[in-house]
């Protein structure tokens, strides 16, 4: 099993990330990119996709973003723009790139966009490098 693999496998397809059905699309050393597919219960009354789960999608690609750097994070603080309604969406795509990835602390840049590309969201997330090893 190739470390990308183990990583996924304890750190992506599992827990909360499965149960939100997020899906890798892709992951490299400075760019990770998913997919969330979205059940009706995730939508508001004008059927909007709930904040929180444009959220939680924008948390976990960040945090994916720094997995080259080998560290398991914590997410310290997070800033987010609500730019557009994601209303009768049935995927939203997350893109996450590292801004800066220090001893301690990185910094990433993440956009949220529907199926038809138009920009949902926008977010600068800050991470704690924990003491331990993801894999």
């Amino acid at each position: 099993m190739s470390y990308l693999e183990e990583f996924k496998e304890k750190n992506i397809d599992m827990g909360f990330n499965a149960a939100m059905g997020i899906e890798v699309l892709e992951l490299e050393d400075d760019y990770s990119k998913v997919r969330i597919p979205i059940k009706d219960w995730e939508q508001n009354p004008i059927n909007a996709v709930h904040g929180g789960i444009i959220f939680a999608l924008g948390d976990v690609v960040g945090a994916l973003a720094t997995w080259k750097m080998g560290k398991m994070v914590t997410t310290q603080s997070c800033h987010i723009s609500f730019l557009n309604a994601a209303i009768n969406a049935t995927d939203l795509i997350g893109e996450g790139r590292p801004l800066h990835l220090g001893k301690r602390t990185y910094v990433v840049d993440v956009e949220i966009r529907d199926t038809e590309g138009t920009l949902i969201s926008k977010m600068t997330n800050e991470y704690h490098a924990m003491n331990r090893e993801i894999v």
